[in-house]
């Protein structure tokens, strides 16, 4: 049989293992009492891919004897701020007294006088200068600092004999979290985001970007690498020495995945090429996710008297677009606890310029005004004619085509497209201020290129991706028996137009 130590440290590491969010670290959390409030967070937020649950944080600008005592739990999550959650396991008994906040308490045969709520305020006020200090070196404004807020846990203790007591009359409640808000976890997150709202006001919900000064003044080397544009895997510290190891690669992204999620391809052309089943279409909604959040969450990344951020994703395939909306809606929630901002457009090509006939003088164009021509399809015609009016526009009306483009525009199944339709998408692009290039991101399987498209020269469209170029080359849709005798099957069939798949065999892990 278990003993006490070991129950609360199994359930532990479970609350962590059933969680979706970064949490450092199983290893700091001392006794009981600690462990119970963890989890608690854990199964109120864990959930949320937007959050973070730090155990007894320090902040590295100061040495350990210049660190203020660090408070057991720190909470990072859009509708929260930055909660600090100072635990104590005192039992009621315990407690004789309050007056001005501080608690007169005896226990062993000794009395002592603490202020829980003075501890934490000092842990919260170094991270605050510490956060405010990233903000300033970023020459970002103080509204770009989250809100700082503490609660004291006594997972130990009744509501019913804290009041019992009369300690109500001294402490007000919502400062305060007993036995049973902790054993509810949707009855704890309303409290707290409560509380939070009221005191936060409109401020509330606080953008990814907020968030991650917070961590980058708690020294998370993640955050910093991938601010300035350098990829690095997953930090080690989100329980790979406590929980199974190969259990968590199966809930979350590979490292590959992650690590394209994650990379910022603002203002530059990107492709990216990937096997069936490599998980394309997920790091291209998870790519966008990122983008968005930073450029409309963010005061950092607004552009000064630019025509409002505008995004696309486009494919060819009339039945993919709704999939691609209803994923993109369903990440962006899942990041921002926020309903997806208006300035996304999501359509199949011939739906895009439908669309943008609407606020344009662009003139649709109807498949079937137009013959297949030997060499030259309809698709390459229409292109063709889009690409000539967006000129023509470029001349006569600027103002009017800069309100239509797009700051980027993700292509998926980017094999069904032909030039001339690649050609149409960069010119409804702008180009970025401080790259000068378009922020094209294609996302491209030669092996499912079912319309027998040739494969683009890249440079000849205007589009550089030398150097931008990315395979993914693990198939997580099948095993590796069925993938290789796919591609042996391809590789020996015989068709007009060859698909370039030769490279995928070669490298497949």
């Amino acid at each position: 049989m278990p003993t006490k130590d070991e129950a609360w440290r199994t359930e532990l590491a479970q609350a962590a293992r059933d969680a979706n969010i970064t949490f450092d670290s199983v290893r700091l959390v001392s006794n009981g009492a600690h462990a119970g409030v963890m989890i608690a967070l854990l199964r109120a937020f864990g959930q949320d891919p937007a959050a973070v649950l730090y155990a007894e944080p320090r902040t590295p600008d100061r040495g350990w004897n210049r660190n203020a005592r660090p408070t057991d739990a720190l909470v990072l999550h859009p509708e929260l701020g930055a909660l600090f959650v100072e635990v104590k396991s005192w039992t009621i008994d315990e407690i004789e007294g309050i007056e001005a906040g501080t608690i007169y308490r005896s226990a062993g045969g000794h009395q002592e006088a603490k202020d829980p709520w003075q501890q934490a305020h000092d842990a919260a006020q170094q991270l605050q200068h510490a956060t405010r200090n990233v903000v300033n070196r970023r020459g970002l404004s103080d509204r770009s600092i989250p809100f700082f807020e503490c609660v004291v846990a006594f997972p130990n203790i009744s509501r019913a004999a804290w009041w019992e007591r009369g300690l109500d009359k001294a402490i007000h409640h919502a400062e305060v979290l007993f036995a049973e808000d902790l054993a509810q976890p949707l009855s704890l997150r309303k409290r707290l985001t409560s509380l939070i709202r009221s005191k936060a006001g409109r401020r509330v919900p606080f953008s990814r970007e907020q968030l991650d000064h917070v961590r980058v003044a708690l020294g998370s080397t993640w955050v910093m690498k991938k601010r300035s544009g350098v990829v690095t895997r997953e930090q080690s510290s989100r329980l790979n020495d406590e929980i199974n190891a190969l259990e968590l690669e199966h809930k979350r992204f590979s490292a590959k995945q992650r690590e394209l999620i994650e990379t910022e391809f603002d203002g530059r052309p990107q492709l990216i090429r990937g096997v069936a089943g490599s998980g394309k279409t997920a790091v291209l909604i998870g790519n966008l996710v990122n983008l968005v959040d930073r450029r409309v969450n963010s005061r950092q990344m607004l552009f000064v008297d630019r025509q409002p951020a505008r995004f696309a994703i486009v494919c060819f395939n009339q039945s993919l677009a709704p999939l691609l909306r209803a994923t993109f809606v369903d990440a962006y929630r899942r990041l921002t606890n926020l309903d997806p901002p208006d300035c996304l457009d999501i359509f199949y090509l011939n739906g895009l310029f439908y669309h943008l006939r609407k606020h344009s003088a662009l003139q649709y164009q109807r498949y079937e005004d137009y013959e297949d021509l030997p060499g030259n399809p309809k698709q390459r015609q229409i292109a063709s004619n889009y690409c000539r009016q967006l000129d023509a526009l470029a001349q006569t009306d600027p103002q009017m085509l800069e309100a239509i483009q797009y700051d980027a525009v993700y292509v998926d199944e980017g094999q069904d497209l032909f030039d001339e339709e690649y050609l149409a998408l960069t010119k409804l692009l702008r180009t970025h201020p401080r790259t000068g290039e378009k922020n094209l991101v294609i996302f491209y399987d030669d092996a499912q290129n079912l319309y027998g498209r040739p494969r683009p020269t890249w440079s000849h469209l205007g589009i550089q991706v030398r150097g931008r170029s990315e395979v993914m080359r693990a198939c997580f849709r099948n095993t590796r028996q069925i993938v290789e005798f796919a591609l042996n099957l391809l590789l020996g069939a015989e068709s007009k137009t060859r698909t370039m798949t030769r490279g995928f065999a070669e490298q497949l892990n």
